[in-house]
This record gives structure tokens, sequence and C-alpha cells, in this order.
């Protein structure tokens, strides 16, 4: 008799990988979460900057994560979320040259709607 194919171990695999990859993400977004609250508090522009730089490095190291839950999710879109992200930080970045107060209350907004958001997935 040959190889029972068992679809449940491959499943059970399948959902181990995206639970790892989901908490990867979660814990992506609760540093940039805090980053955000840094830059929110920023005496002037070049701390601000240096926290938006922060933003890019700390995405910049979760790449694989999101590369891989698009591959395991078979998630397509036409823009990247790492080229949104990445033009999202140089945005604020550039934002907070002309208005650095508009710049910061921009952060704090996102800080607080990421904070939100883990809230109610916990839920």
């Amino acid at each position: 008799m040959g190889r029972i194919y068992e679809p449940s171990k491959e499943w059970d695999k399948r959902e181990q990988i995206l639970e790892n990859i989901d908490q990867g993400i979660d814990r992506y977004f609760e540093s940039l979460k805090e980053l955000f609250k840094t830059a929110s508090k920023a005496e002037d522009e070049a701390a601000f900057k240096y926290a938006m730089d922060r933003a890019k490095d700390l995405t910049k190291k979760s790449e694989q994560l999101i590369t891989d839950l698009k591959k395991y999710t078979g998630e397509k879109q036409e823009t990247s979320i790492l080229d949104f992200l990445y033009g999202l930080f140089d945005g604020l970045t550039a934002m907070s040259r002309g208005d650095l107060e508009a710049a910061k209350i921009q952060v704090e907004f996102m800080s607080n709607n990421i904070e939100n958001d883990l809230k109610e997935k916990d839920t």
C-alpha cells in the first residue's frame, strides 16, 4: 500500500507558520507604535527624524515577515505594503520640516490607531 496523504498535518504546519508570522507582525506594530509615540513627543525636527529613521530600520528588519505573510496567504497587491510604509515615514519626515507640530499630531494619531487595532485583535 502507498503512502497515505495526511492533509491535517500539512494544514497544522501551515497554521503554525501563519501564527508565528502573525505574532511577529504584532510585535512589529507594537514597536512601531512606540516609535510613533516617541516621535509625537519630539522636541525638534532632528529627534522626529531619528524616530522615523528607526521606524524605517525596524521595517527593514521585518520585511521577511511581511513577505512570508503574503506568500502564505496568497495575497497579491499592486502596491507593496513596504513601499507604502517607507513612503509614509518619508512623508512624515518631510512634513516635520515644514510643520513639526502637524507631523507630531499625525504620528500620535497613528500610534493610537495601532494601539486600538491591537487591542481589538486581542478581543
